[in-house]
């Protein structure tokens, strides 16, 4: 897909893709894939994708991309508040953020994909927190707390290494990693995150 320069940032594109996942989901499908555009990677971070990999698409400047079409792991929902409390794409199960009191709460997210190593699963779950946290109003200089469940602990040193690069200097959260089946027993990493909001103090 793409979308007329003279229409960038009216929502259009965003527009498009939704609908494009809806219509997916309706056809009962459960996975999406793009060849993303290497600037467009934000565009389509923030829809729900994730990254497969990081190298590019046959060297064409592509990345390629998936998403799993259901709403517990994607957030294209306007909140709902009750009593103060903002709730993201709730389902009879969970909602994927919860805002309170200026704070942000993740449940726990999964990658897309089970068939890449435990590094390539943590980038896709932390691309996911990236955007979930912008829409929350907040982002990962504002972490609290992180819970990180690894099916196989053995696997620490790898998972932290793409952790460790991806959390801002000085700005690491309380974070317990314990070894534990991920709630779909396909995957090796689950990561639930708490932020404060920007601007809260």
């Amino acid at each position: 897909m793409a979308v007329d320069p003279e229409y960038h940032g009216k929502g259009v594109g965003s527009g498009i893709l939704n609908g494009l996942l809806a219509h997916a989901a309706s056809s009962k499908s459960s996975l999406a894939w793009c060849n993303s555009r290497v600037a467009a990677v934000p565009f389509y971070a923030n829809g729900g994708f994730a990254t497969t990999g990081s190298d590019d698409l046959m060297g064409r400047d592509r990345i390629r991309m998936t998403c799993r079409i259901d709403k517990v792991n994607n957030s294209k929902l306007l909140p709902v508040e009750i009593d103060g409390i903002l709730r993201y794409d709730t389902s009879s199960r969970l909602s994927r953020i919860v805002a309170f009191n200026n704070m942000v709460h993740l449940g726990g997210l999964l990658p897309n994909r089970s068939d890449v190593s435990v590094a390539d699963q943590t980038r896709e779950i932390l691309e996911k927190i990236d955007a979930l946290l912008k829409k929350a109003g907040s982002s990962k200089s504002r972490l609290l707390s992180a819970m990180v469940w690894l099916k196989d602990i053995a696997a620490a040193p790898e998972m932290n290494s793409v952790w460790e690069a991806w959390v801002p200097r000085g700005a690491a959260p309380a974070r317990a990693c314990v070894q534990s089946v991920p709630g779909a027993k396909e995957f090796s990493v689950e990561i639930a995150i708490v932020a404060a909001q920007i601007g809260s103090s």
